[in-house]
């Protein structure tokens, strides 16, 4: 058995109605939705695309001015000190020095003029005086630190600074007598006579090796 469909009125306007509103609300969007009736910050972030969102991002603008330097910081407290390094490889050796003056080699000598009983050092090296307690007799004292005491002097006329010929006898420091200090030493000077006599007219050359 075959059924017909019957279309009412009522179907019919419903259908008409329907077809209306849909149509008239896309017509409302397109027509009336635009950027002047969008209120700012009213469309969350969720609700855009993807492509919406990268074109709101402009290029990156030019690098800003350097700004003033700030003031110094306070000084941190002093490290801890390190390990002390390896020794270093040892240096060249230097050139040599100058030789130096040739030395006499001896411990004391003096060159000694009698001047008449008031003698006098006309050269020495490690004497500092001479005196003449009595005709012919001298006393002749060393620097400080030289000791004559443990050395042979020897004691011989110079012509150069004597008036007459004569003899020369020298007495080794550590030796007490009368004329001079026990650490002078002694030199005594005679004429050529006989028997021979103390006299102040012979120089003498004395020598402590």
């Amino acid at each position: 058995m075959r059924h017909r469909w019957h279309v009412s009125p009522a179907l019919v306007v419903a259908t008409v109605a329907l077809c209306a509103a849909l149509g008239g609300g896309a017509y409302a969007a397109s027509t009336f939705i635009n950027g002047t009736t969008i209120k700012p910050n009213s469309i969350p972030k969720n609700r855009l695309t993807g492509a919406a969102i990268r074109s709101l991002r402009g290029a990156r603008g030019p690098r800003g001015f350097t700004g003033a330097r700030g003031p110094q910081g306070v000084q941190g407290p002093q490290g801890a000190q390190g390990a002390q390094g390896a020794q270093g490889a040892q240096g060249p050796q230097g050139a040599p020095g100058p030789q130096g003056p040739p030395g006499s080699g001896d411990l004391a000598w003096a060159q000694v003029n009698p001047n008449g009983g008031s003698p006098l050092l006309v050269k020495s090296s490690n004497f500092v005086s001479v005196s003449s307690p009595s005709t012919g007799i001298y006393c002749l004292r060393a620097s400080v630190g030289v000791n004559l005491a443990e050395s042979a002097p020897v004691a011989t006329q110079e012509l150069n600074l004597s008036s007459i010929v004569g003899l020369v006898a020298v007495r080794r420091s550590g030796i007490p007598n009368v004329n001079c200090a026990v650490t002078d030493l002694q030199v005594v000077t005679w004429d050529g006579s006989n028997p021979p006599n103390v006299v102040n007219t012979v120089g003498f050359d004395v020598i402590v090796p």
